[in-house]
């Protein structure tokens, strides 16, 4: 009842959201490119405008008392006017921009929006702007299509939080022959179609993105599963063709029944064959697909707390303190807000400190000489005279001699820095009664 009492409500916001989405999720993606340091041209040219409710300038009613239907057409010209504005600056967009250049990420988009674009690409949700968007599939509907138990939710609840992506084991086929997936080809033409396909799960392990744009594309599908082809694995020669999610394809097939059960009678015949096939061959990714519902669930929450509040922290992240106990949670933390890419308020401020402060002026006395060739034998000698010296063996002009000899040169000098550190001045050494005892000092090995 609550439903049909507030579709006109319900309508007017799938309006608003139609005619905002591409810009209210390019500003939010902005946000972490700029969080990240990431380039992208097209996020880079964008300027977060506020929208106001009103202008305090204009007036609607002009001092005229408008009547009932009066009113209810100036509300309809309006809205037909954002729509048509809304409308007009997407395809200026998509003029504009590519698919690829475009570089969409973000998967916060309502469901509702994902389920009308959806049909208008023929339930063709991956060719929507960006990979990630999730199917309009919740854990609800997974739990009706497949008559899943209250365990088994319980079950998958706990799997996601522990960041458990294997399979749940169970009386369900798993392997690739018995769970029959669809060849992907035969209906995205983008796709392998020289052999069958096999179930995966997006791990968490170290991404190999090229750069940080591409990062940060990736995160976001961490226990997902999907299909890809069989080529490498039967011996042939890979393909090289992109994945496909699961959730993707399952949408794609609940709208083309006829597409795995051409021959069924009618349409009830499709849709209760359809049941069987889910509850009991696709059991297995189904369960899966619930766990990564969850997951996803607690990324679209982070992610909408880190636009709303750059202070963020990884331990602030969400708002549940005991959904931030569990490892999930916090492994999920640290992908969105990574250490390599993003430094706390504490480590930014001492960077600042550290990079304001003045460079050290040096202040060390550089002493600079002369050393003659075949030094080490001159200074033996000198060592040997200056003992004899001492001994009074040698007299006053054999020392002279030995003096003159080791003399130094006029090009020697000794560089002394003032006190105030802002001059250097140079001088030749002079000779002193006590040359012979210096110059030993100076040279000795």
């Amino acid at each position: 009842m609550d439903f049909v009492e507030g579709a006109k409500d319900t309508l007017d916001d799938d309006i608003l959201v139609h005619a905002s989405i591409a810009d209210v999720l390019a500003m939010k993606e902005k946000t972490f490119v700029d969080l990240w340091g990431a380039k992208s041209a097209f996020h880079n040219g964008l300027v977060n405008a506020p929208v106001t409710e009103a202008f305090e300038s204009d007036s609607d009613s002009d001092g005229l008392d408008l009547t009932e239907e009066e009113k209810q057409f100036h509300a309809a010209e309006i809205a037909k006017t954002e729509r048509d504005r809304g409308r007009g600056m997407a395809k200026d967009k998509r003029l504009s921009v590519s698919k690829f250049l475009r570089n969409a990420f973000l998967p916060l988009a309502p469901s509702r929006w994902v389920e009308s674009e959806s049909v208008r690409l023929d339930y063709k949700v991956w060719e929507l702007d960006t990979f990630n968007h999730y199917a309009p599939i919740d854990a609800n509907v997974y739990h009706l299509l497949a008559s899943l138990t209250e365990a088994e939710m319980t079950l998958c609840q706990d799997k996601a939080l522990g960041e458990d992506t294997d399979l749940i084991k169970g009386p369900y086929p798993i392997g690739t022959e018995a769970m029959a997936p669809p060849m992907v080809g035969h209906f995205d033409h983008t796709k392998c179609s020289a052999s069958g396909s096999q179930l995966q799960i997006r791990s968490f392990c170290a991404t190999r993105a090229p750069d940080v744009i591409s990062e940060l594309k990736r995160i976001w599908n961490v226990g997902r599963p999907f299909l890809k082809c069989r080529c490498v694995e039967e011996g042939k020669e890979d393909c090289k063709t992109s994945i496909t999610w699961f959730d993707h394809v399952l949408w794609y097939l609940l709208a083309n029944l006829e597409y795995l059960y051409l021959i069924a009678p009618s349409l009830r015949a499709r849709i209760r064959a359809m049941r069987n096939f889910l509850k009991r061959t696709w059991r297995a990714p189904i369960l899966t697909s619930v766990v990564f519902t969850h997951m996803r669930t607690i990324m679209t929450q982070m992610a909408e707390n880190v636009v709303l509040d750059l202070n963020r922290r990884r331990e602030t992240i969400h708002d549940d303190p005991v959904v931030m106990a569990r490892k999930f949670p916090r492994r999920m933390a640290a992908l969105i807000l990574p250490d390599k890419y993003i430094r706390s308020p504490a480590r930014r401020r001492k960077g600042k400190e550290v990079d304001n402060r003045p460079a050290k002026r040096q202040s060390n006395t550089l002493l600079k000489y002369y050393v003659r060739p075949g030094m080490a034998n001159e200074a033996q000698n000198e060592q040997q005279a200056a003992a004899q010296q001492l001994h009074g063996s040698v007299s006053p002009n054999e020392s002279s001699k030995g003096n003159a000899a080791m003399d130094t040169p006029h090009s020697s000098s000794v560089t002394v820095q003032s006190a105030q550190g802002s001059s250097v001045v140079g001088r030749q050494l002079r000779r002193s009664p006590r040359a012979t005892t210096a110059r030993t000092n100076l040279f000795s090995v």
